[in-house]
């Protein structure tokens, strides 16, 4: 018979079966699975999961919470008692609330509650007025509180729900998806007293298919018609990090791009102003970006404390782009240059410069100056002038006009000062220095320095037989050539850093043959050519990786790729890949052939077909009867706009108020900066339009987006969007039929009325070369042959 025990790490008392470490067989596996460490449950040091819990508490909070009751960490545990024949204790992991969810349940689970809950949701007095309104937040988890109640209506709806999904070809469990929102919707009128089915009460629901429900119950004459505007899609928010109001997300897009640099750029610690943990931090500064962008908005002497700032374009930004709220850059503009000159104001005045010409002192041989490093310095940042360099720039300016009144400093005081403060006015210049300075600035101005310096005697002409302005233009030229755009040569290292970190995964030999082929398109090979932009190479380095690293697997190199090789690669692909990755692959061993790495190139030979693809009309009779298919003004609007005129499908989202003439009955669509479409509106489509323009009124009157088509998503958002591609595929999903084949019949069937492409550039505002193409597709026997 088994002695009654107890287990010396879960307690549990009873007929066990307890080997020589005083441990049962259950705290015997669960020691070999898991490592020691201090429980959240009982405080102590034994073997814990992965949510910190030992054995006997998870076996206690498995009880309690199936008992109905919450648990709270760290709790008491009771005494187990262990009966044989009742089965062992439940001591695997605790469930979770979702997939994402890393913390365990710790609430009594859904299945306890009661199906008819009294406390959610009572039913009020039918037609009693409340003193104070309620407004509610229910989620998915409260519809099992109230399974058990029914409503005379519910059938009735569950038909409509029906008949509605079987119209519009819905999948099966559409219907109860609606129902279930309904039946909240009918549980919120009889605990507000109505006898209609406010629409306002259905935003209290956190469930999908609104608009369905809403359908639904005004199909059954128990729907009360909103009386306000539909809430936000997404609550305004403060930014986490800087406290900006004003946006929809955790944080701004500045806060955004510093967190998402934090471990190259900004590092987290504690901020020196605000004293909080866990933010970046600028490395000289010290300050997180919400205190750093405040000092530089008021100074230093802006305290410890933050003033509320909003979001968005109206906040204070560390550099403010052209054009946001009108903002012109100059040279005050901007926090970090406010910032910047302040510093400069408190700085010592700058010393005399330690390269004077001293007239006294001969030369022992001319060199060309290199006046790369004085680039870009203003007055402050210069030496400062001698008392003679000052008259001399004195006396300059009245000699010289002002070209622009905004700026009164005379043309070529720039290059002046900046000889005058580096060289002196103690002996002449050379004129091959002064050329070589003012190949930065414009050749008139640089012209009245030689002249001024010239007048004063203090100029030493480098080559007497050839002209300061024909000198100064070849200097022009020269610098020209030489200037590159550093913004392109950060692009370019950038560039070359991700196309070696893909070529890493590459064996040496292989990798060696890559880069070879890098430097050719770069125009560094053997034959010097134009260079390849790097955006072009890493697509195509993109493209041909996996072959390559397929072949390296197999322990090949690209000497050893034969054309049957190649084949099998391209027989494992179609249409557009298989096209694709041939073209990289000649262009590869075509330049290793080049550069004398590789004797044969593989490639030769291999040709792939290319199927030409040739608009084609749609069918009359799924044309015949579209807008009556439709259900709703704006869908009637979308579609017409491609039927009819044939504007394209983001063409139409991206429609603006301002856009529309109805006075002249004209529809304005922008197409980039500089070039504009004109529509002329038939009748047809102005009283879409007109119908619209009610129903946006109607349901949001009070919404500051500009665009003409708006969705209840972007009606109210801070950022104003367009509408979205999703809400236009919505109405073109009723149809049948994609956006692009209502825009292709409506240009063929224009093109089969009239042989002129021109007439299709005027009607469409399409490109000479897609109204040509969809001319010969209309009129086959009137298409040219192709010029070669």
């Amino acid at each position: 018979m088994t002695l009654v025990r107890q287990c010396a790490a879960c307690l549990v008392w009873g007929h066990l079966k307890i080997g020589s470490d005083g441990l049962c067989a259950g705290c015997r596996s669960w020691c070999r699975l898991f490592a020691r460490g201090e429980c959240r449950g009982c405080l102590a040091a034994v073997p814990v999961d992965r949510d910190a819990l030992c054995r006997a508490c998870v076996i206690a909070i498995r009880a309690e919470t199936r008992a109905g009751c919450s648990v709270v960490l760290p709790f008491p545990r009771q005494m187990r008692l262990h009966v044989p024949g009742l089965g062992n204790h439940e001591a695997w992991p605790l469930p979770r609330r979702s997939r994402r969810d890393h913390a365990p349940r710790l609430e009594p689970v859904l299945g306890l509650f009661p199906v008819d809950d009294p406390r959610l949701l009572p039913a009020a007095v039918r037609g009693q007025l409340a003193l104070f309104p309620v407004r509610r937040r229910l989620e998915r988890a409260d519809f099992h509180r109230f399974t058990a109640r029914s409503w005379p209506e519910e059938d009735v709806l569950a038909r409509l729900a029906q008949e509605t999904a079987a119209a519009r070809g819905l999948s099966p469990t559409w219907p109860s998806m609606v129902m279930r929102l309904v039946r909240f919707a009918l549980a919120l009128r009889d605990a507000n007293g109505e006898v209609l089915v406010a629409e306002e009460v259905i935003d209290q629901v956190n469930l999908p298919l609104k608009e369905a429900a809403a359908e639904v119950l005004a199909r059954a004459g128990l729907l009360q018609v909103r009386t306000g505007p539909r809430p936000p899609a997404w609550p305004v928010r403060a930014c986490e990090d800087c406290g900006s109001f004003g946006i929809t997300a955790s944080r701004c897009a500045g806060c955004q791009c510093w967190r998402g640099s934090r471990t190259t750029r900004y590092p987290s610690g504690r901020c020196s102003r605000c004293e909080r943990d866990g933010l970046p931090l600028h490395p000289v500064e010290g300050l997180c970006r919400g205190c750093l962008v405040y000092v530089r908005e008021y100074g230093d002497t802006a305290g410890p404390h933050t003033q509320l700032t909003f979001a968005g374009a109206l906040a204070h930004q560390l550099a403010t782009r052209a054009g946001v709220l009108g903002f012109t850059p100059h040279k005050q503009s901007g926090p970090a240059t406010r910032h910047i000159m302040r510093r400069r104001a408190s700085r010592k005045p700058p010393p005399v410069s330690e390269h004077l010409l001293d007239p006294r002192q001969p030369l022992l041989f001319t060199m060309t100056r290199d006046w790369t490093a004085l680039r870009g310095l203003s007055a402050a940042e210069l030496p400062a002038l001698t008392e003679r360099a000052e008259k001399l720039l004195a006396g300059f300016a009245p000699l010289t006009p002002v070209p622009d009144p905004r700026h009164p400093a005379p043309a070529g005081a720039g290059v002046l000062r900046t000889l005058l403060a580096w060289l002196g006015a103690e002996a002449p210049f050379s004129e091959q220095d002064v050329l070589g300075l003012a190949a930065t600035f414009s050749p008139t101005a640089t012209t009245h320095v030689l002249a001024f310096l010239r007048r004063q005697g203090l100029l030493c002409p480098a080559n007497p037989a050839l002209q300061p302005e024909d000198a100064l233009q070849e200097i022009h030229a020269e610098r020209r050539r030489r200037v590159s755009d550093l913004g392109s040569e950060r692009r370019n290292r950038r560039h070359e850093a991700a196309i070696a970190a893909k070529l890493t995964v590459l064996p040496h030999p292989v990798a060696t043959q890559v880069q070879a082929w890098v430097r050719a398109m770069r125009g560094q090979g053997r034959r010097r050519h134009r260079a390849a932009e790097y955006t072009r190479i890493r697509r195509n380095l993109n493209i041909v990786l996996p072959v390559l690293t397929a072949w390296a697997a197999a322990g090949l190199d690209l000497r050893q790729i034969t054309t049957e090789h190649i084949h099998t690669e391209l027989d494992q692909r179609q249409g557009n890949q298989a096209r694709a990755l041939h073209h990289v692959l000649r262009s590869v061993f075509a330049a290793l052939k080049q550069e004398k790495v590789l004797f044969h190139n593989p490639t030769l030979g291999i040709s792939l077909t290319t199927a030409v693809s040739v608009p084609t009309p749609l069918p009359s009779d799924r044309l015949r009867g579209l807008l009556d298919a439709l259900d709703g003004p704006r869908a009637r609007l979308t579609v017409g706009l491609l039927a009819v005129h044939g504007v394209r499908p983001l063409e139409v989202t991206r429609l603006r108020l301002d856009d529309l003439n109805l006075h002249r009955r004209t529809l304005r669509i922008r197409r980039g900066e500089d070039h504009q479409h004109v529509v002329h509106l038939d009748a047809l489509t102005l009283d879409l339009l007109s119908a619209w323009l009610t129903e946006r009124h109607r349901n949001w009157s009070a919404s500051p987006n500009p665009h003409l088509l708006i969705t209840s998503h972007s009606a109210h958002h801070p950022a104003q969007p367009p509408m979205s591609y999703c809400a236009l595929r919505a109405a073109f999903d009723q149809t049948g039929m994609l956006p692009k084949q209502l825009w292709t019949d409506r240009v063929l069937d224009e093109a089969r009325h009239t042989a002129d492409p021109v007439h299709l550039v005027r009607v469409f505002g399409i490109h000479p070369h897609t109204a040509v193409r969809y001319v010969h597709a209309a009129h086959p026997d009137k298409a040219l042959a192709k010029i070669r």
